[in-house]
């Protein structure tokens, strides 16, 4: 049976605001004030960097190879789901993978486009086997029959309501665990897993956040959405 990976760590911000504003339980007053603090509208261009990724325990005696996944989904874009995967090579426990002076860059709005609702996935995968080329993997993931049905779902949803939010979060789910699949992971592999949302009625897609980070016993990331 493939293993289906179960995020460590889930950063939803904005998610009980929207769902009691779904509801109606916000008062107009606290709804209108909420909505003020959106994303400023001459805002143009909005990036979401990993800044850092910490490996604390490779799991293995010595050292290990590790994957770097990432994907974004935001409904807007003509490729709605933003996939990187990257390798590293015979990483030790306490090492940093080399991302780059300023991170790298997992999402940017299409020009002309701000998504109003971003879900973002990060996982760390210690490989069991020798790493694969990443541009195949993505490849492989890309010619998926249900990758492709849910990327042409995604282009045909309008605005960001429930239906996109819901849309989003099963396309990320089934695309990590065709990932985890391709990759021949067991739940020993998953380092660190982090699933996430930002909206911009109620958090500015991120960008008030600044550097949000987490951690477990495996490995650290650290990533920022920025806007201007």
């Amino acid at each position: 049976m493939s293993y289906k990976p179960v995020p460590d760590i889930v950063h939803r911000p904005s998610e009980a605001l929207r769902e009691s504003t779904a509801r109606g339980d916000l008062p107009p007053k606290v709804l209108e004030s909420l909505e003020s603090l959106s994303m400023d509208p001459s805002i143009a261009n909005v990036r979401m960097s990993l800044k850092e990724v910490f490996v604390i325990d490779v799991r293995d005696v010595g050292r290990g190879d590790i994957y770097l996944v990432t994907l974004v989904t935001d409904g807007v874009s003509p490729e709605p789901m933003a996939l990187t995967i990257k390798t590293f090579d015979d990483i030790a426990d306490g090492e940093a993978l080399q991302l780059g002076p300023s991170g790298l860059a997992i999402y940017r709005n299409p020009v002309g486009t701000i998504p109003r609702y971003l879900d973002y996935r990060i996982m760390v995968v210690e490989s069991d086997q020798e790493l694969r080329d990443a541009g195949q993997v993505i490849q492989e993931i890309r010619d998926d029959a249900t990758f492709k049905s849910f990327r042409d779902n995604l282009l045909g949803i309008t605005g960001a309501g429930q239906p996109l939010i819901a849309l989003a979060t099963a396309a990320a789910d089934f695309s990590m665990g065709l990932i985890a699949r391709i990759l021949k992971m067991n739940q020993d592999d998953q380092l660190i897993y982090v699933a996430g949302s930002f909206d911009d009625v109620f958090d500015d897609l991120g960008v008030k956040h600044g550097l949000v980070s987490h951690k477990n016993t495996f490995a650290k990331v650290s990533y920022q959405v920025e806007a201007g």
